[in-house]
């Protein structure tokens, strides 16, 4: 007991002429299945990307390097690993030997290019505000490559400095 059914349509999709019911149930199912097959996909490929971007930022690290200025600890952070050409934020912390943050102090930090063939040396310099019991401000690296930094702290009207060393990209 076969049906001729004539030209049907499930979901905007023309199954054509269809010969009979079961050929029909058939039809709808598989293309049921394959809907179903590309929305699982999507949802596996969205939660990927997810996944992968938010891996990303988990292990994205500041750069941090600790260094002594005379009886003091200084610790320096940039926000971008690695340092880029423009605008990059700096944080500092500077604690004495007992490992207290200070926060009395004035931070200035001085970074320079040194000269390369045909280019004279870059200086710079930024004076960097308290905020947190941390001082932090923005160094603008002008170009990629080596760049000194150097730290100076003035408190009680004596100013104690450690260099750094670092490679802009």
């Amino acid at each position: 007991m076969f049906l001729a059914l004539p030209m049907l349509s499930v979901s905007g999709r023309r199954l054509g002429s269809v010969r009979s019911f079961p050929d029909f149930f058939t039809q709808c199912i598989r293309g049921g299945i394959r809907k179903t097959r590309r929305s699982k996909m999507k949802k596996i490929a969205l939660f990927t990307l997810i996944l992968l971007l938010c891996g990303g930022l988990v292990w994205a690290k500041e750069y941090e390097i600790q260094k002594k200025a005379g009886d003091l600890s200084v610790v320096m952070k940039m926000q971008r690993n690695p340092a880029v050409m423009g605008e990059n934020g700096i944080t500092v912390t500077v604690k004495d030997p007992t490992g207290k943050e200070i926060t009395d102090a004035g931070v200035k930090v001085e970074y320079s290019m040194p000269a390369m063939p045909g280019m004279p040396p870059m200086n710079y310099g930024s004076v960097l505000a308290v905020q947190k019991n941390t001082y932090q401000g923005k160094l603008n690296f002008s170009m990629a490559g080596p760049w000194n930094i150097v730290v100076k702290i003035l408190r009680s009207g004596k100013t104690v400095s450690t260099k750094f060393s670092l490679d802009v990209q």
